[in-house]
């Protein structure tokens, strides 16, 4: 009674709120929505509110996903990464050293700044067949 009635936001509010912090994949996300019946989960850099995603973020981030036709096997993967960071990002990869070992992405080397290194990653990420990204990047002094 008190939930549909009250005109404070103490009665209203829920207080077993789930939460996800900024390295959450997407997917974890979208499971935690269906398993709790929610529409939106906050975002946390450690005790700091810096987001939320909703369930209409997770569609555009499905919707605009460009997923890697390549064939599965390491190679691929690298030549692909290598590639797509090149054309996509404009990363120039001479400064990287790329290693892929069962689906496992290691990168090494520097990079100019945190976009760069982000970039970097979520290129990885979205090449068919990795399974995990390992940021092992410095910052080049200019």
């Amino acid at each position: 009674y008190v939930k549909g009635h009250s005109w404070k936001v103490a009665d209203l509010m829920t207080s077993d709120v789930v939460v996800a912090d900024e390295e959450t994949p997407i997917e974890r996300i979208a499971v935690l929505m269906q398993e709790h019946g929610i529409k939106r989960i906050p975002v946390l850099r450690g005790p700091r509110l810096v987001g939320v995603v909703s369930r209409a973020d997770l569609l555009r981030a499905v919707v605009a996903a460009k997923f890697d036709a390549t064939a599965a096997g390491d190679d691929a993967i690298r030549r692909s990464i290598l590639t797509r960071l090149r054309e996509d990002a404009g990363v120039n990869g001479d400064a990287l050293t790329l290693t892929v070992s069962d689906g496992l992405v290691h990168f090494s080397g520097a990079v100019r700044s945190q976009s760069e290194r982000d970039a970097v990653r979520v290129v990885a990420e979205g090449v068919r067949g990795v399974k995990g990204v390992y940021d092992h990047l410095y910052f080049a002094h200019p």
